[in-house]
């Protein structure tokens, strides 16, 4: 039976942009698969809000979910798995807690009147 290669971590980021409370979500999927997304955002101070989100992205694209949330300084927990067949962990990215193995850290980004802008696009890879 051959080998399942593992992904590259770098093929699916995660980043988010904001102006005021508009808040977009974005998956760059760089990889040939289609790959299926989830995410969670988690406001770090109470009161306690949490958005989330699901995607179907295609090979070679960008996902997007836009959201109006509260301000508050928010931290984005997600996983994306790829759609077709069953490769196990090997065919997943994504940060501790939702994908096994991760991939990255969870992504922090601001909202409210102080953030107008993008956050930048950040990839966290283990090892680096």
């Amino acid at each position: 039976m051959p080998a399942t290669a593992a992904v590259v971590p770098t093929e699916v980021n995660l980043s988010a942009a904001s102006v005021r409370n508009a808040v977009t979500i974005k998956i760059d999927n760089t990889s040939s698969n289609w790959i299926q997304c989830t995410w969670v955002a988690n406001r770090d101070t109470a009161p306690a809000y949490t958005y989330a989100g699901y995607m179907n992205i295609q090979p070679k694209s960008v996902g997007t979910n836009d959201r109006e949330i509260a301000d508050g300084n928010y931290n984005v927990m997600w996983k994306c798995a790829i759609a077709e067949g069953e490769l196990g962990p090997q065919g997943q990215w994504g940060t501790p807690g939702m994908a096994c193995p991760s991939t990255h850290e969870e992504y922090p980004f601001e909202v409210g009147a102080r953030a107008t802008g993008s956050t930048g696009s950040v990839s966290f890879g283990f090892g680096s």
